[in-house]
């Protein structure tokens, strides 16, 4: 798919991230939303019988080349494709945005433990008294190991 493709196809409004069919297309008309949300969280829109991820078709339209590597959705919402809230991303750099955190209970010790994954390494912060103080070991470790995304969504 080249951009001047998508273009005679769809429509693409980068405020609201939504693209739109410019002709009539199977059941879809012409005006209509493209693209349903599925079960993982992604918009995706189907042409010619092949499916495309709604956030890769938005990196195209506005940059005019396919994303060069990973497309990450800043804020974390998977169908939010306005152009401002993606950005480019590595393996390493969108595996930081994982929302599960190195803090557990390690049940043989009966101490809260803390790590961190950098790279292909899990790193072990130590072992804590309590979960805050893991939680903060954690904290200042992504800090410095996760540049990308040195602050975990939805962290509770």
């Amino acid at each position: 798919m080249t951009r001047d493709q998508l273009k005679l196809l769809l429509s693409y409004e980068p405020d609201t991230g939504l693209f739109f069919w410019l002709l009539n297309k199977g059941t879809a008309k012409a005006g209509d939303v493209a693209g349903a949300t599925a079960s993982n969280g992604y918009t995706n829109i189907c042409i010619d019988r092949k499916t495309y991820k709604a956030h890769r078709l938005a990196w195209l339209y506005v940059y005019g080349a396919p994303p060069s590597n990973q497309v990450d959705h800043i804020n974390g919402v998977k169908n939010d494709n306005r152009i401002a809230n993606l950005r480019l991303a590595t393996n390493f750099e969108n595996s930081q945005n994982h929302t599960s955190f190195g803090v557990h209970l390690h049940k043989e010790k009966n101490k809260w433990q803390a790590r961190i994954r950098v790279r292909d390494r899990r790193l072990h912060l130590g072992y804590f008294e309590s979960k805050q103080d893991a939680v903060a070991a954690y904290l200042k470790a992504k800090e410095i190991h996760h540049q990308f995304q040195p602050t975990p969504r939805g962290f509770t």
